[in-house]
């Protein structure tokens, strides 16, 4: 399991600020808005204790979202908790990505493997919404990681073709198949 990363004292009083400022219910926006920002994964239980604690209460004055670490630094703070927590490079982060989908149906020991991008994006740390987000990054001169986003296009493409050829030879419900298609289509 990834490690938990830990907020500043300030990075609480932003996220605070943020969430009572906000109509939304629930902590799970706040959850991705703060890992997009900073790159810290922290629970939600865990974020429920502290706003418990320290009586957090909807109704404050509305606020931006919270303040986004340079991409560079957050882009590589994201990387370094995938696989052993070696740091990397996002070349380095889109070549797990395609090894990872890069699987036959059937693993050695006969049982079916469906890699998923939910499932990529947790072994990562990363919630998925995050991976989409990381990897469709822009900044002033374009996509901040081409690479990234070249791979995470391939890695859905490779996603479907799994989903089809694995129901049409039988690997896979063909119901179960359609269901996901459908979940995965723009």
């Amino acid at each position: 399991m990834p490690r938990r990363s830990r907020l500043t004292p300030e990075q609480w009083a932003q996220a605070r600020r943020r969430w009572e400022g906000d109509p939304r219910p629930g902590f799970q926006w706040l959850l991705s808005e703060v890992e997009l920002a900073w790159g810290a994964n922290i629970t939600r239980p865990g974020l429920g204790i502290t706003a418990k604690r320290q009586g957090w209460a909807k109704g404050g004055k509305p606020v931006e979202p919270l303040a986004r670490v340079p991409s560079a630094h957050r882009s590589h703070a994201a990387i370094r908790v995938v696989g052993t927590g070696a740091k990397g490079s996002t070349a380095d982060f889109a070549q797990r990505l395609l090894a990872f989908f890069a699987v036959p149906l059937v693993a050695e020991d006969g049982s079916k493997v469906l890699p998923t991008l939910q499932r990529f994006a947790q072994t990562a740390g990363l919630t998925a919404a995050a991976l989409q987000a990381l990897a469709h990054e822009q900044e002033v001169r374009g996509p901040a990681h081409p690479e990234l986003a070249a791979a995470l296009a391939k890695a859905q493409d490779l996603q479907v073709a799994l989903l089809i050829e694995g129901a049409a030879v039988g690997d896979f419900d063909p119901n179960l198949a359609a269901l996901a298609l459908g979940w995965l289509s723009p």
